[in-house]
């Protein structure tokens, strides 16, 4: 379990760390002076800002999803520890939608003043009940997947419930019941599981697999690339064709981050990664003259 989290630390905190010190110190030109300031940056360092909701998302962009994955990963163990397979898996699934739901209503009953009021919103938007759905249909499809379970062994009325559910909320427009991070999701996890059995060309090749492995320092290099890109005056404004200007923009910010990302994921994620790895096998050969 140790190693779990020495290989999650090395693969998330550096490049994080990096994105704190610009984003905070750099680009938003803050500084530590103040003690607000300086616990937000502690927070953030220990990727607790997601328990606060003036500071979930606002030291790194896209920071909140960050500190929610970590706080998943101090669940992990526990989860795994009680889920065998799919079907409870499922089970834990439709568990966590109901709590959720059930915490937003409370939550909502809760006089807070944080102002703007939206802040409050946005943060039962970004917080941890809410995204737990999304992490743990990534956990049924370990089960299906690598495990090889089936769809049988998942029980019958849990596709009732799930469907029920959706009709629902479609249907009175229950944003408590099932957020839209969560039906999008489905969808990808749809996706994910097709192609887990037949890996078309079109989706699994060699440059997907490079995005993916870059994937992370792309989402926190390209909050950077648009910012300079307004900055410099850099956004295509074909005001007849907005089409256009979007493709083009969307072009221009995936090209300059991808080119980007390859140079910090080879020189900042990657040695962190091995450092991290050469920790493990350090520790596991301490323990092998141990036992011997």
């Amino acid at each position: 379990m140790s190693n779990f989290f020495i290989r999650r630390f090395f693969r998330i905190a550096p490049l994080y760390y990096c994105g704190l010190v610009y984003y905070f110190f750099i680009q938003g030109g803050h500084s530590v002076s103040s003690f607000n300031n300086f616990a937000e940056v502690v927070a953030n360092v220990f990727f607790v800002n997601d328990f606060y909701p003036k500071w979930i998302n606002r030291a790194v962009p896209g920071g909140w999803s960050v500190a929610v994955e970590m706080t998943f990963y101090l669940t992990l163990p526990f989860l795994f520890s009680r889920i065998k397979n799919a079907g409870q898996a499922v089970n834990t699934l439709l568990a966590t939608i109901g709590i959720n739901a059930i915490l937003k209503f409370i939550m909502l009953q809760i006089p807070v003043n944080i102002q703007p009021s939206w802040i409050y919103t946005e943060f039962l938007y970004y917080w941890f009940p809410n995204q737990l759905p999304v992490f743990l249909m990534g956990v049924i499809l370990y089960f299906l997947v690598v495990e090889k379970n089936t769809l049988r062994d998942i029980q019958p009325i849990s596709f009732v419930i799930i469907g029920i559910a959706l009709l629902v909320n479609k249907m009175f427009n229950l944003h408590l019941l099932i957020f839209d991070n969560v039906i999008f999701a489905f969808f990808f996890f749809i996706i994910a599981f097709a192609l887990s059995v037949n890996p078309m060309k079109a989706f699994v090749n060699p440059i997907t697999k490079h995005l993916g492995k870059i994937s992370f320092s792309m989402y926190l290099v390209h909050f950077a690339v648009m910012y300079w890109l307004e900055k410099l005056g850099c956004i295509p404004s074909f005001a007849i064709y907005p089409v256009l200007n979007y493709i083009l923009w969307y072009l221009l910010v995936v090209t300059i981050t991808i080119a980007i990302s390859t140079l910090t994921y080879q020189f900042i994620e990657e040695p962190f990664q091995n450092l991290g790895k050469k920790i493990i096998q350090k520790r596991e050969n301490k323990s092998e003259k141990h036992y011997r």
